[in-house]
């Protein structure tokens, strides 16, 4: 009986042990997100501005692919400042653009634009 009551007691230590440390990182990765900020807009003329607010220390990488996945545009944001950067999408053909922002291989942050005739539609 004794060996059933300490064997019971050990499992439920190590369940909570553990269901702790997956929630402190779970913790850890919504602060990590919250720490890097991101607005897409499109302006007149066929442009559309990325602004990416973050930590100085942070290496992110911002990255925009077409409808098949395929990359389209790259850039590493290693410096300490935020950055503003604007695209002239007027030679990108109509269609379905996704905009990406990572670190490492955690995405970060994502926005779809789609191009049409002479009208450019961002999602959220």
């Amino acid at each position: 009986m004794k060996t059933l009551i300490l064997t019971t007691a050990l499992v439920v230590l190590t369940a909570v042990t553990y269901a702790q440390k997956v929630s402190q990182n779970e913790q850890e990765k919504k602060s990590e997100v919250a720490k890097v900020k991101v607005a897409v807009y499109s302006n007149v003329n066929d442009q559309v501005t990325v602004i990416v607010m973050k930590q100085p220390e942070d290496k992110l990488n911002l990255k925009i692919r077409d409808d098949e996945g395929s990359l389209v545009y790259e850039k590493s944001l290693r410096k300490p400042e935020n950055r503003k950067i604007t695209f002239d999408i007027k030679s990108l053909p109509e269609g379905k653009y996704t905009f990406e922002v990572s670190k490492g291989r955690e995405i970060l942050y994502t926005n779809t634009m789609l191009k049409g005739s002479g009208s450019i539609a961002l999602s959220k």
